[in-house]
This record gives structure tokens, C-alpha cells and sequence, in this order.
């Protein structure tokens, strides 16, 4: 369910979490503040999107097996838009991404399937092709046992984004309390606090000409001598 508003031209409606979590989430990251090569504001991270069309997944089954190559290149390339829409969506639209940065491909697949490589390139086209604006994002293509629902394919996708001026960079609103509250400072011409409890009081000097007699009275009164 999308929550930024309209869907970008190009894209699909962002897939519904079947489960608890989120679509897609929205971090502010202080080094991406117009530091390295894509200045930004925050990273945004999408769940895994399967090949989901209004809900439903367009195909089942093993790449390998019962899916073939091009088939499951065609589902990564479908599970790519999706993640690409919830990724926009999570940053406020698609005009907020200032790159791809991470493309992570799962494909569930037969024992002693190797074509990994060309199931990703479907899923790298469909965002080159939806938005070449973004760059070519690292990837990753990993062969797995099973995936949810059965789908073939799974897309993680992690991009930069610029948050409006308005919605970053702002301190949080911290309630000041007895625990938090920063103590007064001490002025420097401030007359030391000579006040000391009663069994924390220092021992008085004892002079170094003081005689036996002299020390037999300092004994304090109740102890034995």
C-alpha cells in the first residue's frame, strides 16, 4: 500500500507487506550529507519484492525447473519494479532517489543451476530502464532452496535519497527532565564548599614536636587508651 501519494509514471503499485514489516524504510544517514559521490540524506531500504502483480505472483516454481531462464529473468525484472516502487514510495517520490546503490537478487533454483547471472540482468535492465537517471546499482545474485509463496525470484534494493529540507536535519525534540537536565556550571571566582559531613571530616594534623602527653589527649573521648 502506497503512503507517498501518486505512483511514479513507470512504475507499479507498491506491493502490500505480506507480513509484519514494512515495504520499504526511510533512514536519515548523516554520511551521506553531501559527502562521497551521491550527495544525499538518508538510505532507504526495500523488503524483498517478489514478481507480484496486484497481489498476486505471475509465476511459481524452481529457475531451472519448472521456470526457465528467460521466464525467471522476466520475473526478476517485474520483482526489480517492485522494490524500485516501494523504494520511491518510502522517500517521497521518485524524483527524491539520487541513486541505486545495492541490488540483491535471491533465485530459487534446481541443484546445479548456474545461470544466476542472467536471471540478475533481468531484474538490472528493468531499472535501467525505468530509471536510467539512477545509475547502475553493485549486485548480487545468490541461488537459494525456496523463496515465499514459491516465487522463483526475491529483490532487495537499497537507494540514496535527498528528504525536502523540511523532514531532515532537524535535532529531535527532547523532553528536558531531572535525568537529562545539564548541570549549572560553576563560576571560576566561586568560594570552595568547605562544608564536609561529620565522619568524612579530614584528621587534624598532628605537630611533629607534639609530645606523648600531648598525643595521650588527643585520644577521642569514649575510646579506650
Amino acid at each position: 500500500m502506497s503512503t507517498g501519494g501518486a505512483v511514479p509514471e513507470g512504475l507499479p503499485e507498491v506491493p502490500c507487506p505480506r507480513g509484519a514489516y514494512a515495504a520499504a524504510v526511510s533512514q536519515p544517514h548523516p554520511l551521506c550529507l553531501g559527502r562521497g559521490y551521491v550527495p544525499c540524506s538518508a538510505l532507504v531500504v526495500s523488503a524483498g519484492m517478489t514478481p507480484r502483480r496486484d497481489g498476486t505472483l505471475t509465476v511459481t516454481g524452481l529457475v531451472g525447473g519448472e521456470v526457465d531462464t528467460a521466464a525467471a529473468a522476466e520475473a526478476a525484472g517485474l520483482a526489480a519494479r517492485n522494490a524500485l516502487a516501494a523504494v520511491a514510495d518510502a522517500a517521497g517520490g521518485l524524483d527524491r532517489l539520487r541513486g541505486l546503490l545495492r541490488l540483491s537478487v535471491f533465485i530459487a533454483c534446481v541443484d546445479g543451476f548456474t545461470e544466476l547471472s542472467a536471471v540478475a540482468d533481468g531484474a538490472s535492465a528493468a531499472l535501467a530502464r525505468t530509471a536510467p537517471a539512477l545509475g547502475t546499482p553493485a549486485r548480487t545474485a545468490v541461488g537459494v532452496r525456496a523463496l515465499p509463496g514459491g516465487a522463483p525470484v526475491e529483490i532487495e534494493l537499497t537507494a540514496a535519497a535527498q528528504h525536502p529540507p523540511t523532514t531532515h536535519n532537524a535535532a529531535p525534540d527532547i523532553p528536558i527532565t531531572e535525568d537529562t537536565a545539564p548541570a549549572a556550571p560553576i563560576p571560576r571566582d566561586a568560594a570552595p564548599d568547605t562544608s564536609t559531613a561529620q565522619d568524612t571530616a579530614p584528621t587534624a594534623l598532628i605537630p611533629q614536636n607534639a609530645t606523648p602527653d600531648a598525643l595521650s589527649r588527643r585520644v577521642p573521648e569514649g575510646v579506650r587508651r
